[in-house]
């Protein structure tokens, strides 16, 4: 699962669809928003996702303290509503970006044996997105030594799923320019579940209930589609 902010209403859709279908996941990767949402799939909570999602509250302030990020702690305080207890995955990835010498170094875990205070760290530093302009680039000098929103340098995160052995991957990005070429050596099924219209410059960061609403309603329609084997 891809980042993308609010973006991410899409996904949720989707995966209400499978779990009516009772389709199941041996293993998850997800960055940013993705990570978000992928805790609920880890633990099984798929009712509790979309209660959350369609009815979710919004910080006063878009931004942290500092003003070097958007507000995720809102997010954070969901997820810990839901400890972790039933697990349904095998794995569990989540990346995050190190910025060291003005550069982005992709990081990743598998959080299927940490405690919940660890993976949430992880999850934090996965969802932590900065202050910028989506169409360019942004001063990487006030985030030297920190770790951020794993999106930035790859947002195709799919790496640690080729290392195990599935009959099937599924990818629910957010735009429509995912690098289908990183599942080219995969011998299993692939389906690339894009968004069927194109998203608009801000949606990133539209914290609006209709437009959660909508984009929800439009990936269940696509996740009750899906020909899955």
């Amino acid at each position: 699962m891809q980042g993308g902010g609010t973006k991410g209403a899409y996904q949720v859709g989707i995966l209400s669809a499978f779990s009516e279908r009772k389709i199941r996941f041996e293993a998850i990767s997800s960055t940013s928003i993705g990570s978000i949402t992928g805790y609920f799939v880890a633990v099984n909570q798929f009712d509790e996702l979309k209660y959350e999602w369609l009815n979710m509250i919004f910080p006063n302030s878009e931004t942290t303290e500092d003003g070097l990020f958007f507000n995720n702690e809102f997010l954070l305080d969901i997820l810990k509503k839901y400890p972790v207890k039933n697990l349904i995955v095998n794995h569990w990835y989540v990346n995050y970006a190190v910025v060291k010498n003005q550069l982005m170094e992709n990081h990743y875990e598998d959080l299927i044996d940490l405690s919940d205070e660890e993976g949430l760290k992880y999850i934090d530093y996965s969802s932590k997105l900065p202050i910028r302009d989506e169409n360019k680039k942004f001063d990487l000098k006030l985030y030297e030594g920190m770790n951020i929103d794993g999106g930035l340098i790859n947002n195709a995160f799919v790496e640690p799923l080729l290392t195990l052995d599935l009959d099937e991957i599924i990818v629910i990005p957010l735009n429509n320019e995912f690098d289908e070429s990183k599942l080219k050596k995969f011998k299993g099924k692939v389906i690339v579940m894009y968004p069927p219209k194109a998203f608009k410059p801000g949606d990133t960061t539209k914290m609006d209930k209709g437009f959660i609403n909508e984009w929800f309603k439009i990936g269940y329609e696509e996740g009750m589609k899906i020909k899955h084997s």
